[in-house]
């Protein structure tokens, strides 16, 4: 696994959702438990030894957005999950990582590829787990769909 960074953010790490909506625990101790994933890869993660602290040494930023945790909470804490989504989007869009030019001269990414590899869009090197599958009669992708990159604007 390559160095990589764990956002902070807290509009990106949804982990006070543990400790601060009741409903957790109720999700936890239902069938679907199993796809609580997405939290135990988080701790896994957190304590991996190829984590790093610094963005510059990362080729991979991980978004601990726990999207079927939220999706399946809903209301909680004065939030939605379309709040929460719309801020993990918007903190994502702010971020220096996200937007970057993954091609640009002295990046980790940049110096990694071969001069022949396709270019990479913005936010590629990011990734949000998810261990959802159609929930609320919502595929993953309509439910990622606020953490897209904005395409670029047409010259």
């Amino acid at each position: 696994m390559p160095p990589f960074y764990i956002y902070e953010h807290p509009a990106l790490d949804f982990s006070w959702m543990r400790e601060r909506c009741a409903a957790f625990d109720q999700l936890r101790r239902q069938a679907y438990n199993e796809r609580l994933g997405e939290v135990a890869m988080t701790e896994l993660l957190k304590r991996a030894p190829q984590r790093t602290w610094r963005p510059s040494e990362a080729r991979l930023f991980f978004v601990p957005v726990w999207e079927f945790t939220s999706f399946t909470i809903g209301p909680c804490n004065g939030t939605s999950h379309l709040g929460r989504m719309a801020r993990a989007a918007a903190a994502l869009r702010a971020s220096p990582h996200f937007g970057a030019d993954p091609d640009a001269p002295g990046t980790p990414s940049q110096a990694a590829r071969s001069a022949d590899a396709p270019r990479r869009p913005p936010g590629f090197d990011h990734l949000v787990l998810s261990t959802a599958c159609i929930e609320g009669g919502l595929r993953a992708a309509a439910r990622h769909a606020p953490l897209e990159p904005e395409p670029d604007p047409q010259p």
